[in-house]
């Protein structure tokens, strides 16, 4: 099941990065008798989350799962997120705004992923194609939502900082400008943001406009200097070279790649 494989790739690269990972298995799993009442797994979900270690963070492999994670939360009073961050996957845009706090999600371009599907169909039925492995193709990306806001670290300050980032990236701020913010001198800031959040305030302001870029090549038809100017950046040339830069590819390949598809008609157009 794709569950059990997402749940396996994670582990991996978890195991990679030197993090632990404790995996929650309720007690039906893979077994044929009646399944738990929701409320009996919840109590299983609830005491697991009481014995991993603060902060942490859960990826659920689906969103569904990650609405139960954020619901055990509320039962057992741990903040989300700043004790619990939740992830989910396939980003049910419905299911995710409906979650408290909304659950951020994984959006695997489902989109993309039946084109593909109904295109092998197509030629599997004139005998033009064989199925014999997995495809598999890149998500879009991870869409924010509360259950992770980044912002929600102890450094206040650095709170601060990042709540503005994420506000102003696409107006083209300066670091100067997040001086302004805190009572911070600039290299007390440099190092407290890098020590919270693993990067320099200037690489984060980046990170939200390319972050932005990639969501708007995937889900608009905008052209690419439009794009440009809506993410704070000077020029389209400008972007485009970093954007090639830092993803190893232009934007107008990335929106080939990742685009959605209209029904069976291609990748839509820049």
């Amino acid at each position: 099941m794709y569950d059990d494989q997402r749940e396996e790739c994670f582990n991996n690269l978890a195991e990679k990065e030197g993090f632990p990972c404790s995996v929650f298995q309720h007690q039906n799993h893979g077994q044929t008798e009646t399944a738990k009442s929701w409320e009996d797994e919840q109590e299983d979900l609830v005491g697991w989350l009481r014995k991993l270690p603060k902060p942490v963070g859960i990826m659920a492999c689906h969103d569904d799962r990650g609405q139960q994670v954020l619901d055990a939360c509320r039962r057992t009073n741990l903040l989300v997120p700043d004790e619990v961050a939740v992830i989910g996957s396939d980003n049910s845009e419905f299911l995710c705004n409906l979650s408290i706090p909304s659950l951020s999600s994984i959006d695997v371009n489902s989109e993309r992923i039946g084109y593909e599907a109904a295109l092998l169909l197509d030629r599997m039925m004139d005998k033009k194609a064989q199925f014999n492995k997995p495809m598999y193709f890149d998500p879009v990306g991870v869409v924010v939502r509360q259950s992770t806001e980044v912002s929600a670290c102890s450094d206040p300050d650095i709170a601060t900082a990042l709540s503005f980032i994420r506000q102003e990236a696409c107006h083209g701020i300066t670091v100067a400008e997040i001086e302004k913010r805190v009572p911070l001198s600039r290299s007390v800031l440099n190092r407290r943001f890098k020590k919270l959040v693993g990067r320099s305030p200037k690489t984060e302001i980046l990170h939200v406009q390319l972050n932005m870029a990639r969501r708007m090549l995937t889900d608009t038809n905008l052209p690419i200097a439009t794009i440009s100017s809506n993410t704070g950046f000077s020029d389209a040339k400008y972007f485009t070279s970093v954007f090639r830069r830092l993803t190893g590819t232009t934007p107008s390949g990335y929106r080939q790649k990742h685009g959605r598809y209209d029904g069976l008609t291609g990748l839509t157009a820049e």
